[in-house]
């Protein structure tokens, strides 16, 4: 019988943990930076929980690419949008943002405003493709993305000098990103914040619903064991005596 408590009883810590991690913690609409993200897609920060309404993090003054990329979805490509926010006067840091597809391939990029905001924008209605997984990377100045065929932008200080989005019309725009050129130094950290409309993270975490369902699932699985031993041992009972 105690054993049969002590099933219960873990159970239900599994389920107010769940419940509580799913109601806070990583499942919050704020992404924070997880070490340092990469500059590939294959290193970029994977971004997890229930929503996603901004990313925030650090580009680090040792960080020789001055890249950070960030997986996330889109959710409603006619609402997106991304804008970064909160760079210290004192980094000396113009952003630059860029967007890519699950494939690596050039989709919308923003650089600042010459003479005015370091915040770059790619604002609503620049993303024409369907909903799904998409890579968002945050940079210094100059930093830009390179395929095998060539620069994937156009040259965003000359195309984007009062935060213009613009498209992959660079040479190497119908090739996936492979590397960057240009990264320029930094004297200190530099943080960042990027603000986001209709995205979601890459990856979704369970819900409260599904968690209940699988604790209701394992008390079915609980109770049906139970009715075997009982039934086991009423059999035992009626055993003639040899």
């Amino acid at each position: 019988m105690r054993s049969d408590f002590r099933y219960i009883g873990a159970m239900a810590c599994t389920l107010l943990m769940a419940c509580s991690h799913a109601n806070g913690g990583t499942l919050m609409s704020t992404w924070t930076e997880v070490g340092d993200a990469g500059d590939t897609l294959a290193t970029a920060n994977i971004t997890f929980g229930s929503s996603l309404t901004s990313i925030v993090g650090t580009l680090p003054d040792n960080d020789p690419s001055g890249v950070d990329i960030f997986a996330l979805s889109i959710t409603n490509p006619s609402m997106f949008s991304a804008s970064t926010d909160n760079f210290p006067a004192t980094d000396l840091l113009d952003s630059w943002l860029y967007l890519f597809d699950e494939n690596g391939l050039g989709v919308a990029a923003s650089a600042t405003t010459i003479g005015g905001s370091p915040n770059a924008t790619i604002s609503q209605g620049s993303v024409t493709a369907p909903a799904g997984l998409f890579f968002l990377a945050v940079t210094r100045f100059e930093s830009v993305p390179q395929s095998l065929l060539g620069s994937i932008f156009t040259d965003l200080f000359s195309a984007s000098t009062n935060g213009e989005v613009i498209g992959p019309l660079g040479p190497g725009g119908n090739s996936p990103l492979t590397s960057w050129t240009n990264p320029q130094p930094l004297l200190d950290n530099a943080n960042y914040r990027i603000d986001l409309t209709g995205a979601g993270p890459a990856v979704p975490e369970p819900t409260t619903a599904i968690i209940w369902i699988v604790f209701a699932a394992s008390l079915i699985g609980y109770e049906r064991r139970m009715r075997v031993r009982s039934q086991a041992g009423r059999v035992d009972l009626h055993q003639p005596v040899g």
